[in-house]
């Protein structure tokens, strides 16, 4: 039921990527609206947690996290019933106004009902919080960008503007009426949860709301939390990149059809959704430590911009990028989510492990907050700074750069696995009996 939810709000987020461009030819829009339109949502998702509404969010068992995302499914569906007929109400810049004013605030409701979906997991499934998340937030949602883009250009050719919305917005209707008989009334441990795996409660255990730190002082957060987060929006950027420039690049060195370049970046979030579920397995076994599997993820990425972006000096694999690139996006998306599933847990260990610090509920919807922010502030980052690239250098330099960028965060992760190993060995010897 929790996927459902990030699938179908999620498709509603990419509802008109397909065919927004098209629609807005020959109104008289200009490029800066259009992208506007098309990065409101992001702009939306970042702001939000510097407003007080949504800054100071953070849940309890008195929290009916189940009536939140029931609340903003039904906004959904009112928002897609009434943008579906906009179109003919409103034209020219008033409708650009309220376009961008619609998805401005669909990326503020984007960031309440991810952190309501967060903190929905960690109250109802507590021991297995990084692998539900992951196929929450990385397979649910991906797979909802994928049937978003798909079904919205569709219906758009077939339907008119009103079509993908009232399509989707049906959609979302019929997952609100199943969720709101499947989801838990509190937030409760669901005991008859038939477990995937053995639970695995030690140091990386994320068992809410017990406090990691027994004994510590009620303290706030660590700057020293936000190291992780770094390393993962290197790795972020990278995707942006990927997204942004892979198609041009494609064309331009292999002469391919813009329509071939495209079906790369849909495979990319099919893999993506496939690669999320698959590091939540890893997170959730605890196979590698948080920090080796962000380190191998980094490598990953580093190994997948290479075979997408090659040097005109490997004049095999730069003739050949068409074929090489699905093996970029391969690794592409496994590396990325390797390290995405992990950087909560890594931020929780640094402030417990490493600074020696309390971790109330409170803290760790903060935590939270702070990673859903970063991981959509890193994205929509690499796609600015791509569009910087491309005028002042070539794809394969940014490429390069961008690899530059995921080696850092391997380097992130080396450090911080040295920080934890210390920490632990200084208070081992605090309490190792001399003889």
């Amino acid at each position: 039921a929790l996927c459902m939810v990030a699938q179908a709000l999620s498709s509603v987020n990419m509802i008109n990527s397909g065919f927004l461009a098209v629609h807005f030819t020959g109104r008289n829009i200009s490029g800066a609206v259009y992208g506007l339109v098309g990065s409101g949502v992001g702009l939306g998702y970042m702001v939000s947690p510097f407003l007080n509404i949504f800054g100071r969010l953070h849940f309890d068992r008195n929290i009916p996290v189940h009536l939140i995302l029931q609340g903003l499914m039904l906004i959904y569906v009112i928002k897609c019933a009434a943008y579906a007929f906009s179109d003919h109400i409103v034209h020219g810049a008033v409708f650009s106004g309220i376009s961008i004013a619609v998805r401005i605030f669909t990326g503020l409701l984007s960031y309440l009902w991810a952190m309501s979906l967060v903190e929905g997991i960690r109250c109802w499934l507590p021991d297995h919080f990084q692998l539900v998340t992951s196929l929450v937030l990385g397979t649910g949602g991906y797979i909802g960008y994928a049937i978003g883009s798909f079904v919205g250009t569709l219906s758009y050719e077939e339907m008119g503007f009103h079509g993908p919305y009232l399509i989707i917005g049906l959609y979302v209707l019929l997952v609100l009426l199943f969720v709101s008989m499947i989801l838990p009334r509190d937030t409760n441990p669901i005991s008859s949860f038939e477990r995937l795996y053995e639970p695995v409660l030690d140091k990386h255990s994320l068992a809410y709301p017990e406090p990691v730190v027994q004994h510590a002082p009620e303290q706030g957060l660590s700057p020293l939390v936000l190291i992780p987060l770094l390393g993962q929006m290197m790795v972020n950027m990278a995707g942006g990149y990927l997204v942004m420039v892979t198609v041009p690049f494609l064309v331009e060195c292999c002469s391919v059809s813009a329509t071939r370049g495209s079906s790369m970046i849909t495979a990319y979030s099919l893999i993506l959704a496939v690669g999320f579920f698959l590091a939540g397995v890893v997170s959730q076994r605890q196979i590698l430590s948080p920090t080796t599997q962000a380190m191998f993820g980094a490598v990953l990425v580093a190994l997948g911009l290479f075979f997408m972006f090659p040097s005109p000096t490997f004049s095999l694999l730069y003739s050949n990028s068409h074929y090489t690139g699905y093996l970029a996006i391969v690794l592409f998306g496994l590396g990325d989510p390797l390290v995405v599933s992990v950087t909560v847990c890594s931020m929780e260990t640094i402030q417990t492990e490493v600074c020696g610090r309390s971790l109330s509920p409170k803290q760790s919807s903060r935590i939270a907050s702070f990673w859903l922010t970063g991981w959509l502030f890193g994205y929509y980052s690499g796609m600015f700074i791509a569009g910087l690239l491309l005028e002042s250098v070539s794809f394969e330099v940014g490429g390069w750069i961008m690899a530059a960028f995921s080696l850092l965060s391997v380097l992130i992760s080396a450090t911080l696995k040295f920080a934890v190993w210390w920490s632990k060995r200084k208070r081992a010897e605090k309490v190792t009996p001399v003889v």
